[in-house]
């Protein structure tokens, strides 16, 4: 188990790293000035370099890789139910998540931006589960059509 976890990891790792530089060329294309901004200006001022931010970014995005990634084993542990899935999923997420928006935004972090963050990251986290369920239930109620 511990070894699927670690190989789950590591192949999450390029895909993190991927989807990350993605985002940030999107957001330097949506600023429209022709620059490219690989952290937020806040984070560069309260860390003290680019380099430095541009560091704990990919450092945080290794950790998210590592936790999505690794954690997605949970999704094949077919003796647990699927609510003690979700919940322990959830759980191992969500406070490395509220780490990386904590980061985006460091100079104008508060207690409400961190429960509107909170709520965000919930209602996308249960938008994606019931989308998955969806979709393999249907995939399940072919299978089960073609078995009749």
């Amino acid at each position: 188990m511990i070894k699927k976890i670690f190989e789950k990891a590591l192949k999450a790792i390029p895909l993190c790293i991927t989807i990350n530089y993605l985002i940030v060329i999107f957001i330097s294309l949506r600023v429209g000035n022709g620059n490219f901004y690989p952290v937020s200006p806040n984070t560069v001022a309260v860390v003290g370099s680019e380099m430095k931010a541009v560091l704990i970014q990919l450092l945080i995005v290794f950790v998210l890789a590592i936790t999505y990634g690794g954690g997605s084993v949970i999704w094949e542990m077919e003796e647990w139910s699927i609510l003690k899935q979700t919940l322990t999923f959830y759980l191992l997420n969500v406070a490395p998540t509220m780490a990386i928006m904590y980061f985006s935004d460091m100079q104008t972090f508060n207690a409400g931006l961190l429960l509107r963050a909170f709520i965000s990251y919930t209602v996308i986290f249960v938008f994606i589960w019931f989308a998955n369920y969806m979709f393999y239930r249907a995939k399940i109620n072919k299978i089960n059509e073609k078995l009749s």
